[in-house]
């Protein structure tokens, strides 16, 4: 198993962790509650991190024999 596909555990531990961090926290941010803001950053992470593994990965190169 590559290293890079590790990366895909950060963006479940973002999102599950969220709940436990908005216990503490009562601040709007953005005119959002935390929590929603915070989902939405865990979606916008998912998608960097999903996008760095798929350009990284040897798969996805044009030209690769099958």
């Amino acid at each position: 198993m590559k290293l890079i596909y590790l990366l895909g555990v950060i963006p479940p531990a973002a999102f599950f962790s969220g709940g436990l961090i908005a216990q503490h926290v009562d601040e709007l941010v953005g005119g959002l509650p935390f929590l929603l803001m915070w989902n939405t950053f865990s979606l916008l992470l998912s998608s960097m991190v999903m996008l760095i593994i798929f350009l990284s990965d040897d798969t996805n190169r044009e030209g690769k024999a099958e």
